[in-house]
């Protein structure tokens, strides 16, 4: 009987210790995967860190060039008319009607390369005046519907929009042959939306695509995550196009 007792205590012990080996085992797995995913986490936010500096310094660095293009050359094309609007008399008429639309007319190119590489308007007036301006400045090429709903964004992720816009309507002009463009934002204590739609010729996702338009649906999604947003893309041939940012706000 002593034997018997001995051998189930035993055997309970054996048990005992398989579980408790088992127990430690299984929280040692947990452990190493709950410091893989926080590794993981700490590798996408450095990640997300390098990014967004990355587009801080490409702006600042467009500042930069959108100034000198409006301070140095702008100023040196209204120089160059300024001596030849005075120089008329000497000029023949047609040659001088010439000259002086060329010269307005790279006046107006500078200004415009200026305010697309750097827009003013966006610090001043936000975001809806901006794709406002560009609207009507593509109205012959595109029809561009604005709608811009809820509180005021601020100007970096005002200007994150804006370079998605840029971008989508880009590639709506080179790519889509589409006749409207539709731009939704709004803005909340919740969260922050964005739904860009053409009615355009679309594609197949997955299907190889050229590759600038590659590049540009990559810039989009990076400038989405610069401002830690979740986008979206989707298409189908011959039903347009339709870009989705979601961008929600911490409690």
């Amino acid at each position: 009987m002593n034997n018997f007792n001995d051998l189930i205590f035993s055997i309970l012990v054996v048990i005992f210790f398989v579980f408790v080996t088992i127990i430690i085992f299984l929280l040692a797995i947990k452990r190493i995967k709950a410091d893989q995913a926080r590794i993981k986490q700490q590798e996408l936010q450095h990640q997300k860190e390098i990014l967004i500096n990355t587009i801080r310094v490409q702006e600042e660095e467009k500042k930069k060039i959108a100034a000198e293009l409006h301070d140095h050359f702008g100023v040196s094309l209204n120089t160059v008319r300024i001596l030849i609007e005075e120089s008329g008399d000497c000029i023949e008429p047609v040659l001088f009607d010439k000259i002086r639309h060329l010269i307005q007319r790279s006046i107006n190119d500078v200004r415009d390369l200026s305010h697309e590489i750097s827009p003013p308007m966006l610090e001043h007036f936000g975001i809806e005046a901006t794709l406002q301006d560009v609207a009507s400045n593509l109205k012959s090429q595109l029809k561009i519907e604005v709608k811009v709903i809820g509180k005021a964004i601020p100007y970096w992720e005002s200007l994150q929009l804006f370079r998605i816009c840029q971008e989508f309507i880009q590639n709506t002009l080179k790519h889509s042959q589409a006749e409207t463009l539709n731009i939704i934002i709004r803005n909340s204590d919740n969260f922050l939306s964005m739904s860009l739609n053409d009615d355009g010729c679309g594609f197949r996702l997955g299907k190889k695509i050229n590759s600038n338009l590659g590049h540009g649906l990559k810039s989009m999604k990076s400038r989405a995550e610069s401002i830690y947003g979740q986008s979206k893309i989707v298409s189908s041939e011959s039903k347009g196009t339709r870009f989705i940012l979601l961008k929600k706000y911490d409690d």
